[in-house]
């Protein structure tokens, strides 16, 4: 007798979806990350180095500030920092600049000054 293929149970694919990952809502997550993009001509890498906030009217498009490397800069929208992340991830071992793990921890580093000097501490230092 022919023997039927076994189905993974539907909860187990469920399972395996990546998590959503909120754009809109939480916008500054990939400021500092890096990203690729094809221009036809080649990669290109490039940083985010920040965001426009939605409009408070109930708009829901956010801009990130992309720089290159090269120093051009642009504003991607979410489908377009959706497909440099893509990009980046499949390209990210011919990344000239690619951050190291020490990267990391100075990235975090300068989230805390920053998060320290919008709460006031440390004043004094510039007064």
């Amino acid at each position: 007798p022919k023997k039927k293929a076994r189905q993974a149970p539907k909860q187990a694919k469920k399972e395996q979806k990546k998590p959503k990952v909120d754009y809109i809502g939480n916008p500054g997550q990939f400021v500092k990350q890096r990203v690729a993009k094809d221009f036809g001509d080649g990669i290109y890498y490039g940083t985010i180095t920040g965001f426009d906030e939605p409009e408070e009217d109930g708009g829901k498009v956010v801009y990130w500030k992309i720089k290159y490397d090269d120093g051009d800069q642009e504003e991607f929208e979410k489908k377009e920092l959706k497909d440099a992340l893509r990009i980046y991830d499949a390209c990210k071992h011919n990344d000239p600049k690619k951050p190291s793990p020490e990267d990391d921890d100075d990235a975090k580093e300068d989230s805390k000054d920053d998060a320290s000097m919008e709460s006031g501490e440390d004043e004094a230092e510039f007064e």
